[in-house]
């Protein structure tokens, strides 16, 4: 079974999943996406998980099946996909559907639906994009936190 994570979520999130499957027969093969979870980041500041393209997630997975997860099994692999990973997962799928038997989709980010109006959004966005580059990280924590919730509520 590999996993595909979902956004800013490292292995270690999964470690239940992980024996669940395990207890259950599964070998399981897990992948932090580039700039995600404890993988490295393309830009100095480590809180900020940057790719310029879903397509290096694409090119990043397929090298990681091919190199590791295809050296240890003898069989396709099934895929569960959380989130981000479900958007890395399809694209990957619909590419190179020969690499897995079966594919779970949990929660795909196929697309965002703000609950925020575009203009409020964006401007958001900026503010987190400027912030991110002119003030101490412990202050951008916090302002973005605040963001967070003032979102999801």
């Amino acid at each position: 079974m590999v996993v595909s994570t979902g956004r800013i979520e490292s292995l270690i999130k999964y470690k239940e999943v992980v024996y669940d499957l395990y207890q259950n027969g599964y070998s399981v093969f897990i992948h932090d996406h580039r700039g995600q979870g404890l993988s490295g980041r393309l830009l100095d500041n480590p809180n900020i998980g940057y790719v310029g393209s879903f397509e290096e997630y694409v090119a990043d997975f397929k090298s990681f099946i091919n190199q590791v997860v295809t050296e240890k099994t003898q069989h396709k692999p099934n895929l569960l996909c959380h989130s981000m990973g479900g958007t890395i997962g399809a694209m990957t799928v619909l590419r190179y559907p020969e690499l897995f038997e079966k594919v779970v989709f949990s929660a795909p980010m196929f697309g965002i639906r703000p609950s925020l109006p575009n203009w409020f959004a964006k401007f958001l966005l900026n503010l987190h994009a400027t912030l991110n580059k002119k003030m101490p990280i412990f202050l951008v924590k916090i302002i973005m936190t605040i963001s967070y919730f003032l979102v999801m509520s």
